[in-house]
């Protein structure tokens, strides 16, 4: 579906690595930070998909072979594709808990932030992305329940990041030349 454009994947390592500059350089600001990249990711791939698709089931389909093809991992979905109200999203070899040790906790926090940016801009409505099964934690699989929020409820913690509110923001800081940098400050 995304023919006539360009692409650009990156391999687990470099994801790795700019991962762990992120926290190392933003500290506090760094899962915000992550959750907005996977957020808007997420959430413009569903965009130019929207564009000739419209059936929720199909989008959720393109949206897991693009996964794979993006070398993310062997995705699938199932429960309430059509609503959106809850569905589990399971990945088999997930590319971003690949090198991590083996731990307590799930960090596959840019997929979530993905799924969730997907999951709002097909629906129409905001939805809580937690990941309930991580291979860093030793389990097979990793795998997140998606629950469509109560309208009126407040944002998922992490939504809307405090120091950084959008995209452009983001861009237009001196984050991006800082971590290229690898400069600890931001003198730009």
């Amino acid at each position: 579906m995304l023919t006539e454009e360009r692409m650009h994947l990156v391999p687990t390592n470099v994801w790795e690595e700019l991962n762990k500059k992120l926290v190392q350089e933003l500290h506090e600001d760094a899962p915000p930070t992550i959750h907005l990249i996977g957020y808007s990711l997420g959430s413009a791939l569903v965009g130019e998909l929207k564009k000739n698709i419209s059936d929720p089931e199909a989008l959720t389909r393109h949206f897991t072979d693009f996964a794979a093809a993006a070398g993310w991992g062997v995705m699938s979905m199932a429960g309430d594709l059509r609503q959106g109200g809850r569905y589990l999203v399971s990945v088999m070899n997930c590319a971003f808990c690949e090198n991590a040790a083996i731990g307590q906790t799930p960090v596959c926090t840019f997929l979530a932030s993905t799924v969730e940016g997907m999951a709002d801009k097909i629906y129409g409505a905001t939805h809580r992305v937690s990941e309930t099964r991580c291979s860093a934690r030793g389990e097979a699989i990793c795998q997140f329940t998606v629950e469509a929020s109560p309208r009126g409820s407040e944002p998922s913690p992490g939504s809307s990041p405090p120091a950084i509110s959008d995209w452009e923001s983001l861009c237009a800081s001196a984050i991006p030349a800082m971590l290229l940098s690898g400069r600890r400050t931001a003198e730009y």
